[in-house]
């Protein structure tokens, strides 16, 4: 399988808010070089971003390439987690067949070629992915103007004609 059962997974299901009642992933910057040199060949510095619920961080290498690093929180869906990936490949597969002037992060995979690894913290599986920084100004941090409305509504219609089609069961 390539997302395992979790402990919590189905009170997860039951439940949209047990994920943020469990406590974010705790690796130490240590592990997270570790997981990232060993599984995606990289040598980075890290930099720790806030998250409510999973434990994130921003990937620098020296050639000035940047990543983002999710461990997903163990109490998370399983299905909600390979519903992001799969989404994240549709549109890397739309935007490769057509000219939409989109940008999305793409999925890094590992030197495996997978999209996603399970790495164990506190006894605990947690889905690892890599994708790549997109550099910008985040919307809550943006002053709402009308061209600013206006390019958000031209991007989000970009992006629901690249999603047109695209299903998944953990959609839901």
């Amino acid at each position: 399988r390539l997302f395992p059962d979790r402990q919590g997974s189905a009170v997860a299901q039951s439940d949209p808010f047990a994920v943020i009642e469990r406590d974010v992933p705790q690796l130490d910057d240590g592990e997270v070089l570790e997981i990232v040199r060993q599984h995606y060949g990289l040598e980075v510095e890290l930099k720790s971003l806030i998250s409510a619920r999973d434990q994130n961080f921003r990937l620098r290498c020296k050639d000035g390439r940047q990543f983002v690093l999710n461990i997903a929180n163990a109490a998370e869906d399983p299905q909600a987690t390979e519903f992001q990936i799969q989404a994240l490949l549709h549109l890397e597969s739309y935007l490769a067949n057509h000219d939409c002037p989109i940008i999305v992060p793409r999925l890094l995979r590992t030197v495996e070629d997978r999209t996603h690894l399970v790495v164990t913290s506190a006894g605990e599986g947690h889905v690892t992915r890599v994708v790549s920084f997109v550099a910008g100004v985040p919307l809550g941090d943006a002053t709402p103007s009308q061209l600013l409305c206006r390019r958000m509504g031209v991007y989000l219609a970009h992006l629901g004609q690249a999603l047109k089609g695209f299903d998944h069961r953990g959609s839901n």
